[in-house]
This record gives structure tokens, sequence and C-alpha cells, in this order.
């Protein structure tokens, strides 16, 4: 130790460290200076990183809340508020199942698939307790859903006399975000209900959507972490950028929420997914939704716009990347093979919008 100390001594006391001019001390202070603005610039990015429900708020239902779940295809509800089903009064929630996720050509192909993603369904809702009559199965297929008009009429009558029959007081639902063509015209479906509803002075009941075809379902893994990165590198470069869509539509945002639920009803919300073993390859399901649901209230969307559009819509700052690498991503189902352009298309023939 005594060699090393002295070894030092002897290096600093030669001189081999040459005094620095002007223009270097210029460099380094300007070096520091910068590097000591990006990070005061950046300290909400780290708060983010480390801190991802400080965007959101705790949420909880009473217990014997009537909540109706509206789900695009078999598994949804699990994914929209599988956690929830464990710490609720089982005979008080119902599911409507607005397709069977068949999607083939072939109609004995889509009769043997739907058939076997209902039995998958009610096989699951079997086993946390939830009554077979609570369960509507409206049994379209995707296709019919969308490319026929007459079906997304009648599927909306449909869902309108079971809310009537059931008077819930929570009705939760996929969001406007750009991932599946059915998921988001089963939100634009409740939206048009909830407008009905208030004409008729049914103001009482809360629409929640919630995320699954984004970065922000998953609030404390590394797809949230990745997300609040792209989300602040998006704030940074926003004067202006480049690579921003060219319109941007602001609607009247809401509390985004994490439904708080236990460790344990989580734990069980992952076994629930196992169920589906038509959607869980490899546990995709299970790795894809296990965390806490991510839940707000129905926002006022403007349906003719896309959500890579919605400045406030879920998949926003994750479609501001892809524009900037391939905008055409962003424009297209590529879960349906269809474009937004298409499938606008379909809900302006059903009067939707």
């Amino acid at each position: 130790m005594k060699n090393l100390k002295f070894k030092i001594k002897k290096i600093i006391k030669k001189d081999n460290f040459k005094p620095l001019n002007n223009e270097d001390k210029i460099i380094i202070f300007l070096g520091v200076l910068i590097l000591t603005l990006i990070l005061l610039f950046n300290l909400h990015f780290f708060y983010n990183i480390f801190y991802p429900y400080q965007d959101y708020k705790p949420l909880n239902f009473n217990y014997n809340d009537t909540i109706l779940i509206v789900a695009p295809h078999p598994d949804d509800e699990s994914a929209l508020f599988g956690s929830g089903f464990f710490e609720h009064n089982k005979s008080n929630i119902y599911i409507v199942y607005l397709t069977t996720g068949s999607f083939f050509s072939n109609h004995n192909l889509n009769k043997l698939y739907a058939d076997e993603r209902i039995k998958e369904a009610k096989k699951a809702m079997k086993k946390i307790n939830i009554p077979e009559k609570n369960l509507f199965f409206l049994n379209y297929t995707d296709q019919k859903l969308l490319f026929q008009k007459e079906n997304i009429s009648s599927a909306k009558k449909q869902i309108e006399k079971i809310i009537l029959n059931i008077n819930p007081k929570i009705i939760i639902f996929s969001s406007y975000e750009g991932g599946h063509c059915i998921h988001d015209l089963t939100n634009i479906i409740m939206s048009n209900i909830k407008k009905d509803l208030e004409k008729n002075n049914k103001n009482n009941i809360l629409f929640y959507e919630g995320a699954e075809y984004n970065e922000y379902y998953n609030l404390l893994t590394p797809r949230k972490t990745f997300s609040n990165f792209l989300k602040q590198l998006n704030i940074n470069l926003n004067y202006p950028s480049l690579f921003l869509p060219e319109k941007t539509q602001k609607i009247n945002i809401t509390t985004k929420y994490y439904y708080n639920s236990s460790k344990k009803s989580l734990k069980e919300k992952r076994n629930l997914l196992k169920q589906y073993t038509t959607q869980n390859i490899e546990g995709s399901l299970k790795k894809k939704f296990y965390y806490r649901e991510s839940l707000r209230l129905l926002p006022n969307y403007n349906y003719n716009n896309p959500p890579y559009n919605l400045k406030e819509s879920f998949n926003y700052e994750i479609c501001l990347l892809k524009n900037f690498y391939n905008k055409k991503e962003c424009e297209k189902y590529s879960v349906c093979k269809i474009d937004f352009k298409t499938f606008n298309e379909k809900i302006k023939e059903a009067g939707l919008i």
C-alpha cells in the first residue's frame, strides 16, 4: 500500500499532465454545461422510469357493484378485468362476447374454432364461479360483424337490451387504440350506446375503456419502461419534430387508473389466462397481461380520426416512433389485414359516426 502511494505521488510530481489552455477549458465547460442541462431536462424521464404508476391513480369497485364486461373475443374479459373477478361478487359480474374470434373464410373451420373458443370461455368462467347464465355470446365472426352493417346494428341493440335488463353500475370494454379492428369497433359501439342512454337520462353508468393493444397495458414491465422512454423522447422532440403526425386531435382526456388488485388476485388472473389454450401459445397471454389492468373513463373521441392521430390516445406515443421509420404501420390493422380508411368506411355505413 505504501509503495502504491509512493508511485502515485511520483507520477503526480512528474510533469505528465500538461496544463489546460483556454480553448480546452471552454470546451470542457461547455460539455459539462450541456450534460447538466440534459440531466435537468430529463429528470422527469428518470422519475417515470422508476415510478411508472405516477401517471395512474388506484381504482377499486365495490364488492357488490354490478359489472358488465363487453369482450370483443373470448379471453378479452380476462385481459380487461381478470384480477377484478377475484375481488367481486361473481353473481354480479356479466360478460358479453361480441364475437367468437373466428376469422376463417371456410365455414366449417369457423364453426370448429368458434366452438372451441366458446368452450374455453365457459370453462374459464366456471372455474371462477361466474354463472353461465351471466354469459352472453352474440356469436358473430369478426368479418361478418365488421363487413355487414346490419350485424353491427343488431349487436348494438343486443347489448343495449342486456344493459337495460341487468342495469350495471360499471361497463368495461376495449379501448380505441389501433391494435385490432374488432376491439376498436367495440369501443365505437359502446360510445354510441352511452350517447343513446344519456339521451334517455340514464347517466348513472360508468363506461371504462381498458388497454390491451399498446405499451401502457403492463404498468411494471419492460414494455411499460420502454413506453415511458418513448413518451419522454417524444416530449423532448416536440418542438417541432419532423416525424410527428401531420394532424392531431385533442380529446377530453380522462384520468388513467390501474385496478388496485391484490397479489393473490393477480396470481389467480394468470392461472385463468391459461385456460385459453387456443390463444395462450407458449404462455403469451400470461406474459402480455401479467400485471394490473389499466382503465380510464371513456373519452370523447372523434372516430373520424384514427388512434395514431389522437394525441391523448393510449397508442399515440408508440405511433410517433413508428411514424419515424414506417408510418404505414400505424395506418392499418395488421391483425385484421385492413387499413383504417376501409374500417372507417364500414363504421360510417353502419351509422356509428
